[in-house]
């Protein structure tokens, strides 16, 4: 994969919409990048490493995982139920 072939994030925890927003319009100005602003209330961004994806596509395919892939796992499903759980109670913005 070549620099221009990657796809790049930042994730900038306690940005408000607004400051997202600016931060989208500097990088349009200055970079000439395009992107978008996601709304934490309704999607879930996770940055994932190789290990925990490929514990994951285990997991879905049925394979046998071992207890260090188990784990990775148990905590990804964790993660998603906290969030789940916040979603609710946060409900439609």
């Amino acid at each position: 994969m070549t620099e221009q072939d990657a796809y790049w994030s930042i994730d900038i925890p306690g940005l408000s919409e607004k400051q997202a927003g600016m931060l989208l319009e500097y990088a349009s100005a200055q970079f000439g990048l395009r992107g978008s602003a996601v709304d934490p209330s309704i999607w879930l961004t996770r940055h994932l490493d190789v290990g925990t994806v490929e514990a994951v596509v285990r997991r879905l395919s049925s394979e046998e995982l071992d207890s260090e892939e188990e784990s990775t796992v148990q905590g990804v499903r964790d993660d998603y139920s906290e969030w789940l759980d916040a979603a609710e109670s946060a409900g439609p913005t």
